[in-house]
């Protein structure tokens, strides 16, 4: 919905089952904040990438929602290894200290693909979870992923067209899954929130009320900080 960066906001169909979903007692909002969006969408690429226990993952691109995959893929999905892709050093130290990567691929600095064919035995990932939605992004995907595997995107792409190494995919036999997610799993993982197996607040490094908001997307926007994500509090008079 638009304008939800405001006091009030008008809900439509709020008492609709899915549109709204009651707080679980004893969590806060902070607790649960991240569930329909960030959380929900990470579980949405998890499920097209069909991924299993055991399985290895490379996940591009770790803002909120890469790094939700990371978490998911971890603690709900039994990955066997997650290989986490970034430009920014500090979003994939902070993974390293939740322990929610295995290994950290810095893409600025580093070659990405021929570390993770040798974290991968040299075959590629089961899968790849990819969110900036940049055509270099996608042929990093398809690159890093093995033969018969499966490359997700969960990306809203920034441009209409986007070139993608077709060929190569058709020769490794790979699979291409995308969309929008439909809030898959938040229930399950309300659930789980409340029993304490996931815990995603390590991802609220900061917080401000509605004030400050247009300090919030410039520290957020231009990664400043060590900003992951940018709490916003209702309005202080």
């Amino acid at each position: 919905m638009d304008g939800c960066h405001a006091e009030y906001i008008r809900i439509p169909f709020a008492d609709t089952p899915s549109v709204l979903y009651k707080i679980p007692d004893g969590l806060s909002e902070e607790d649960v904040i991240l569930t329909p969006d960030m959380l929900a969408t990470a579980w949405f690429g998890l499920e097209n990438a069909e991924v299993k226990p055991g399985q290895t993952v490379a996940v591009i691109g770790v803002g909120p929602v890469g790094m939700s995959v990371c978490l998911l893929a971890k603690k709900v999905f039994g990955a066997g290894k997650v290989i986490a892709v970034d430009v920014l050093q500090y979003r994939l130290d902070l993974l390293l200290k939740e322990g929610l990567a295995d290994v950290v691929i810095n893409s600025s600095s580093e070659e990405v693909i021929p570390i993770i064919m040798k974290e991968s035995g040299g075959l590629g990932v089961d899968a790849t979870i990819e969110t900036p939605g940049y055509e270099s992004t996608m042929a990093m995907a398809v690159s890093a992923t093995r033969p018969s595997g499966i490359v997700s995107t969960i990306a809203v792409f920034a441009e209409p067209l986007v070139k993608i190494p077709m060929v190569e995919m058709i020769i490794k036999n790979q699979k291409l899954k995308m969309g929008i997610h439909q809030s898959p799993g938040v229930e399950d993982m309300l659930e789980m929130i409340k029993e304490g197996k996931l815990d995603a607040r390590f991802m609220l490094t900061h917080k401000a009320p509605l004030n400050e908001i247009e300090k919030g997307y410039e520290i957020f926007g231009n990664h400043q900080d060590g900003c992951v994500k940018w709490l916003i509090t209702p309005y202080e008079k």
